[in-house]
């Protein structure tokens, strides 16, 4: 706790995102002023295997459902059409 002249405030440091680091301070009157005091982008580079990789172990079911559900769908009924006939 800061004593400011003749107000209490509470000093109160958060980092929300690795990049970002958040100065609160609240007042005896709750009012509350944020600041970023530090923000910083960071670029990285990855390999190709990892994004694929990285890519399907994350979007697997949706995968399966937009793409591999489908054409197991459409060769069965082929198959069962080419039965009919």
């Amino acid at each position: 706790m800061v004593v400011a002249g003749a107000v209490e405030v509470m000093v109160h440091l958060y980092q929300p995102f690795p990049t970002d680091v958040i100065v609160e301070i609240v007042n005896t009157q709750n009012m509350t002023l944020e600041l970023t005091v530090f923000e910083k982008d960071i670029y990285t580079k990855m390999d190709l295997s990892y994004k694929i990789t990285t890519f399907l172990s994350s979007y697997w079911q949706w995968i399966i459902t937009t793409f591999l559900l489908p054409l197991l769908v459409y060769i069965w009924n082929k198959k069962r059409k080419s039965k009919e006939n």
